[in-house]
This record gives C-alpha cells, structure tokens and sequence, in this order.
C-alpha cells in the first residue's frame, strides 16, 4: 500500500515529506512522544570560533556572518573577544 504525506500526524507529515518514510519512522521509534525545540542558529559558538580561526581573513565577516547566518556584529564580536587575526589572501 502507497503511503501519503497526509497519511501521517502533525509534523511526521512535514518530516516524510522532506526526508522520506524509512527517517520518519526511525524517529517515530526513537522520539515518538517527546517534544523538540530546534534553536535558530545550527552551529555552536565554540564552532564558530573553530571556523572563524580557519578562514577569518580580516575582511570577510560579512560573508561568514551570511554563510553561517549569523549578524556581521555577532560574528565581529566573536573576533574581537578572541582575538582572532585574519590575514588578507593575495
């Protein structure tokens, strides 16, 4: 039998939709039950700082900040705290 997006509950529906059948099940197993917030930014600031040492260039926060959508001033406030120096790639 053929299962449909409107075959599931809530946000199972938006899941398969998405994901597919065999993940919202996996997830039906292993979280059915719970509720879930899911922050707004994905990345963790210790990540960012990570990130930030590899490719701050001393220019690009603007491009980090769009790529790891955070505020360029966020982003420039992380740099200023850690003291992280970009050098500008010829």
């Amino acid at each position: 039998m053929d299962i449909r997006k409107e075959d599931f509950n809530g946000v199972y529906a938006t899941i398969f939709e998405h994901i597919g059948e065999n993940v919202t099940r996996e997830i039906h197993s292993v979280f059915g039950g719970q509720q879930f917030n899911f922050p707004k930014k994905l990345y963790s600031k210790e990540y960012v700082i990570r990130y930030l040492k590899e490719n701050y260039n001393g220019r690009n926060v603007r491009n980090i900040a769009k790529e790891l959508n955070y505020s360029e001033r966020w982003v420039q406030s992380l740099v200023n705290q850690n003291k992280i120096k970009g050098e500008v790639k010829r």
